[in-house]
């Protein structure tokens, strides 16, 4: 907005929804599961209240350094309003600031503590503090951790004795060989040589994230013996491996 008071946020949220989202979605190929907005400092604030008037028009709220201040607070009464329309916030809000932003710092702790205290359903709030940062270099740092909580894997422990059933070797209809391995607590995948270190996700599926891109391992079971997976790589290229060897014991 350019002035206080003004309804220019409300025009350009409008224009992304109407406008540059059936545009940019009709022209390139897109998920809009996955669809963030970013802004920092008075882009910041407009992502904050982005994410209050429209939760579900995207994934993802990644303000940073927002202007808490602007328009003497103005974003802190539309919370307040928000509060007690609905209890209710289905979306993913970020927040981050620079260590080196006093000011900014302690209105940051206030929206913080101002949207934590509500416990709203359906919401997932994150936050944090770029360490050492300051107003212009926050958004580098903030913008990552930012994206990572966006799309952060929950996962799950198992234990050792579970995840000895996954362990075998495994073979396709093509004659790809590939193995499951239990090294040091944990499941690796290896397709030829390459190891990946994985992340549970689910008792049926194994999320595997490493320095290629990540690829997801589906197992199927008959008689809660593991008998087979099916290998998801980017781009939904699927292969389907069937168990030929078992580990000791198994």
């Amino acid at each position: 907005d350019s002035e206080p008071g003004s309804r220019g946020s409300e025009r350009l949220l409008n224009f992304l929804e109407s406008e540059a989202i059936p545009f940019i979605e009709a022209e390139y190929p897109t998920d809009p599961s996955k669809r963030i907005l970013n802004g920092n400092s008075l882009g910041g604030l407009f992502a904050l209240y982005a994410a209050m008037e429209r939760p579900s028009l995207f994934h993802s709220y990644i303000a940073g350094t927002a202007a808490f201040s602007w328009d003497d607070h103005t974003i802190l009464r539309h919370h307040d309003r928000l509060s007690e329309a609905t209890s209710s916030w289905p979306t993913h809000l970020h927040l981050f600031v620079g260590e080196s932003e006093p000011l900014r710092m302690t209105e940051f702790q206030r929206m913080v503590w101002s949207i934590a205290e509500r416990n709203y359903e359906d919401l997932r709030f994150t936050h944090h503090v770029v360490p050492g940062a300051r107003h212009n270099t926050s958004h580098i740092g903030g913008i990552v951790e930012g994206l990572r909580e966006a799309f952060r894997v929950e996962t799950i422990i198992l234990a050792q004795d579970v995840l000895q059933t996954y362990v075998g070797t495994y073979t396709s209809e093509s004659g790809a060989v590939a193995t499951v391995e239990l090294r040091q607590g944990k499941l690796t995948f290896r397709d030829r040589w390459t190891p990946i270190p994985d992340t549970l996700r689910s008792l049926s599926a194994v999320h595997f994230a490493g320095t290629m891109e990540p690829i997801e391992l589906t197992f199927q079971s008959v008689s809660d013996v593991i008998r087979s997976f099916t290998l998801i790589e980017p781009g939904d290229t699927r292969s389907e491996f069937s168990r030929v060897a078992a580990s000791d014991g198994q």
